[in-house]
Order: structure tokens, then C-alpha cells, then sequence
């Protein structure tokens, strides 16, 4: 990434006619005079209208904005004079000529480039439920969707059912999102899959079905993106989520369990040592006492998982709290983020 920053103001100080000396590019760079363009070397390029020695690009332009090229139409003749004059510059043995505007457009795509790159590193996208804010939560529309709008991640909640089986909803009932009340855990799994989960929603998602962990799974992209898996249950789950994720193993990469239930956190770490798996908590515990970080902490040690999913209006969220849990070797994420800081 150092070397990208580096190369940007370096193409910044091109396309401003800045002179460079000898050696800033580590003694390649023979000479450098008046620069008013860059252009990056490459073994397939041959010369046109040159010397043997010559690479010409001429009139080469990045795609510009409307507006971008507005700015460039509205320059005067001089200017356009000036930013479509090609000089030569020595790079490693062999003469390029180049043009300002296209080290000036070459330079706006790499900063846009490295801005990018570095976001994507910073932040990461989880998708609640699935995309939840445009489709019904936890169905496969709404996964589907996540994928669609490339979020890093989607998350989310999976039951197990009467029948030992799974299912993936939020709540401990239908009501709310299938208007049929049925309690999760006492009910098969077919009687849920077969509900309507998509019509409190709009007419649009009718008929969007509670779906199964393996159908949830089975929309995830190869690649990088994530699925988040919440235990919503205890224990008693962690049998069927590893005949579930065992087979996707090798994409253990792409899988975490996080579950406030303790013992379902530490067993499933037990059952899959090879998969991520995060305590979540939120900022009382259940007999309603303000959570203890430390103590947290030296459960989760203990428990060896892998890290902390915490939420964003429990705790200080300063730079000694992150520390604190950085500190005992863990990840740390946070919960519901919806608007940014």
C-alpha cells in the first residue's frame, strides 16, 4: 500500500512539471527533465512512430466523469495546449513520452483506486439479516440481495426445530414475520418452511419462505464474502450445525458462529475448532447487572474463541476499550451499526 501512496505522488509531481533528480525511482531512473506526463512501462508495448528506443502514447485518456470532462472542455486553448504537450523522460534504459492530461487523469483514477482499497480494509459491510432494510429478513431474497449489493458479510439466525432440524429466523415465533404464531423450537421444520415470510413486507416478496441453514449456506458466493451465522438457541444445536458445516470446511474462511448463549459459543468452538467463533454480548447480562469487559474477556479466554461481537450502545467504544480486547488477542466486532460515526 506504501508503494502505491508513493507511486501517486510521484505521478502528482509529473503531471505539475515538478523535476525529479537521479535515483528517485531506487537508481532506475537515469534522468528526468520537465516532465508533463507518465506512463508506466510494459514488455508488450511496441513503438509507434519512434525510435527503437521510444514508447509514444498519444491522446490516451481515462473515462472521465460529465462533469470531468466539462472541466476539460472548458479549458482554454493554451491550457489544452500545455496539457497535450509530450516530453520525454528516461526509465530504466529506454525513452517514454508521455502527456500531462494523462498522467493528471492516471493520477485522479489511482488516488480514487487506493481510497477505495484502503475503505474496503477499514470497514467492514455486514448485512443484517440479510439486505433486511429492502427485502423480508432471513429469507433467501434478502441474502441474495446482500450478495447482489456486494456487502462483506450477511448474517444471520438460525433455531433449531422440534424435529432436530434447522431453520433461520430471528424471533422465537412466527408471528411477527409469517402472521401465523407458531412457537420455532416446538414446531417441525416443515410446518415453518412451508409459511409465508414475505408478505409483511410487501406484496412483492409473497410467499418467501422460511429457509433452512443448507438453503441459506448455499447462496453464499465463492470468494470473500462472509456468512455470520447466530446461534439463537443453546447448545443442543451444535450437533446439526457440524453435519451442516463440515462439508464447507474448505471454506472456513468464508463462516462464523457468534451466539450470546455461552455454552453454545464454547461448544461449537469445541465441536469446530476450524471455524471463527464470537461471543456476543450486549451491555447488562441477563439478571440485568452492567456487563463486566474483564470478565467477558477471561470467559471467552477461557472458552478459547476467537473474539467479541459487542454492541454499539452497551459499551464506551474508546480507544482503551478496543485495546483492552486487542490486547487479549481477539477480533472485536460491533452491532447494529446504521448510520456511521
Amino acid at each position: 500500500m506504501t508503494s502505491v501512496v508513493w507511486l501517486i505522488q510521484v505521478i502528482g509531481w509529473i503531471a505539475h512539471g515538478h523535476r525529479l533528480g537521479h535515483g528517485a525511482f531506487g537508481g532506475e531512473l537515469a534522468q528526468v527533465r520537465h516532465l508533463q506526463g507518465f506512463v508506466l512501462p510494459h514488455q508488450g508495448w511496441k513503438p509507434v512512430e519512434a525510435d527503437q528506443n521510444d514508447m509514444v502514447i498519444l491522446g490516451v485518456r481515462l473515462p472521465l466523469s460529465q462533469e470531468q470532462d466539462g472541466a476539460h472542455r472548458r479549458e482554454d486553448d493554451q491550457d489544452a495546449e500545455e496539457a497535450n504537450r509530450a516530453e520525454d523522460f528516461h526509465f530504466g534504459g529506454e525513452r517514454l513520452r508521455v502527456l500531462r492530461s494523462f498522467a493528471i487523469s492516471l493520477m485522479k483514477r489511482l488516488a480514487l483506486f487506493l481510497l477505495t482499497a484502503m475503505s474496503a480494509h477499514a470497514v467492514e459491510i455486514i448485512a443484517h439479516r440479510g439486505f433486511s432494510a429492502r427485502a423480508p429478513e432471513n429469507t433467501l431474497a434478502a441474502f441474495e440481495l446482500g450478495w447482489k449489493h456486494q456487502t462483506d458479510a450477511c448474517e444471520l439466525d438460525v433455531y433449531l426445530t422440534a424435529d432436530g432440524k434447522t431453520a433461520v429466523i430471528h424471533d422465537k415465533d412466527t408471528k411477527r414475520t409469517a402472521g401465523v404464531k407458531l412457537d420455532v423450537a416446538a414446531s417441525k421444520q416443515a410446518e415453518l418452511t412451508a409459511l409465508d415470510a414475505g408478505s409483511w413486507k410487501g406484496k412483492e416478496w409473497a410467499n418467501e419462505k422460511i429457509p433452512t441453514l443448507e438453503q441459506a449456506l448455499a447462496t453464499l458466493p465463492k470468494g470473500k464474502q462472509r456468512f455470520f451465522i447466530e446461534v439463537k438457541c443453546g447448545a443442543e444445536i451444535v450437533p446439526e450445525l457440524k453435519r451442516i458445516l463440515e462439508p464447507m470446511k474448505d471454506r472456513a474462511a468464508q463462516l462464523a458462529i457468534i451466539a450470546f448463549n455461552r455454552d453454545a459459543a464454547a461448544e461449537s468452538k469445541k465441536a469446530m475448532p476450524w471455524i471463527k467463533v464470537y461471543r456476543l454480548a450486549s451491555g447488562k447480562t441477563k439478571d440485568k447487572k452492567p456487563t463486566d469487559l474483564t470478565q467477558l474477556i477471561a470467559d471467552t479466554k477461557a472458552d478459547q474463541l476467537d473474539g467479541l461481537d459487542l454492541g454499539v450502545a452497551d459499551f464506551p467504544w474508546d480507544e482503551t476499550m478496543v485495546k483492552q480486547v486487542r490486547d487479549a488477542g481477539f477480533g472485536l466486532y460491533v452491532w447494529t451499526v446504521n448510520k456511521p460515526a
